[in-house]
Formats: C-alpha cells, structure tokens, sequence
C-alpha cells in the first residue's frame, strides 16, 4: 500500500447495498464521473463505512505501517478542505439556521470537540485561507499536518512575525522542515526564523 493512497480511486461495488451518506446524495458516483463537491463527499463516506468494515488482521507489517502513514496524511488532507468549509459557513452565517448563537458552538456541537479545540480548528482554517496559502496547499497534499500550521501561527504571532510568514519563502521552509524534522525538532527551527525576523 503506498503513502499517497486514493481513496476516492476504488470503484465500490455495485452488488452491495449502498453505504449511509447522510443524505447528502442518493447514490454512490462512479469512478471516472465529473463530480461535484457533494457527489465526491457522498462517495468518500461509503468508502469509509467500506474501510471500517475491513480486518486488519491480515495485514503485514509493511502494510499496517504504510496503511496508518497513509490514514494520517489522508485526515490531515481532510482537516484542510473541512477548513475551508468552515471559513464558508462562516462568511455566510450559515451557522445561523442551526439555532446556534455563534459558528464555535455550531462547530463544538456538530463535531463533538472542545469549545478551546473548535476555536483553534476555526482560527487555523482562517489563517490558511487568509495568510498561508503556501502551507494550505501542504495541508492539502498530506504534506504537513494540522499541528505544524499551529506551530507556525502561534510562534509568528506578533505583527512583525506575522506579515513575515505572510511571504512564500517563510512559509516554504517550514513545509521543508516539517516534511523532515520530529516536532520538537520542527518547533525549534520555526522558532529559530522567527527569531531572525523579530529578535525581541
């Protein structure tokens, strides 16, 4: 099994009774089919529910290391475009028509996590949106996770740091570090450039 496993790439069988989509669509879309946001997600959840079912005691060693490499780049990929949904509902107060008073508590209820964790998954998907296009595109690719983006937001969090990381170059070296560093090791080199833009 490789890394950069698609998951989107198997064509479920059609002998099977579809999975549970939560209504989002009334039927699991084909491999090879042009298709939507809501087309795509609809196929990714009976995907799941097919995964889930699965043994893993079959598995060899090689498998079970590059399967659960795989599974965490696959859910970093996925915090990402949740992200951008995020920022979405935001923009349009979508959140409103739930009968929740602000998005944090829509997205504390709706996704089971602290009122703390739901503020930082919303303050990150901002950032990528708004300041770090060059680590959302990482984010999005399996590149880095979630917790590097943190570790870049909360060191480069002055005003002089944070229109630093705005440039690509900045942003760029820690997609490097990441790719290649522990995170305590990934840490210190973000803290180390952040040093060099802002010695204070």
């Amino acid at each position: 099994m490789s890394a950069d496993v698609g998951i989107l790439d198997v064509a479920p069988a059609r002998s099977r009774a579809p999975a549970q989509t939560f209504g989002l669509c009334d039927r699991i879309p084909v491999v090879g089919e042009e298709l939507g946001f809501v087309e795509c997600l609809a196929g990714l959840e009976a995907l799941v529910s097919e995964l889930g079912e699965k043994s893993v005691s079959g598995l060899s060693d090689e498998q079970l290391l590059s399967g659960a490499q795989a599974l965490a780049k696959l859910a970093s990929r996925l915090s990402a475009v949740r992200g951008q949904m995020l920022v979405a509902i935001d923009e349009r107060c979508s959140w409103r028509s739930s009968g929740m008073r602000t998005l944090i508590q829509w997205s504390e209820r709706s996704s089971g996590q602290s009122p703390k964790a739901a503020t930082r998954e919303i303050k990150r998907a901002r950032a990528l949106e708004e300041d770090l296009p060059v680590l959302s595109r990482a984010l999005k690719t399996g590149e880095i996770f979630a917790e590097h983006v943190d570790v870049v937001r909360k060191v480069f969090s002055t005003p002089i740091l944070k229109k630093a990381v705005n440039g690509e170059g900045v942003q760029k070296e820690c997609v490097s570090w990441a790719k290649r560093c522990g995170a305590r090791e990934f840490e210190r080199r973000v803290r180390a450039r952040a040093l060099r833009d802002d010695p204070a």
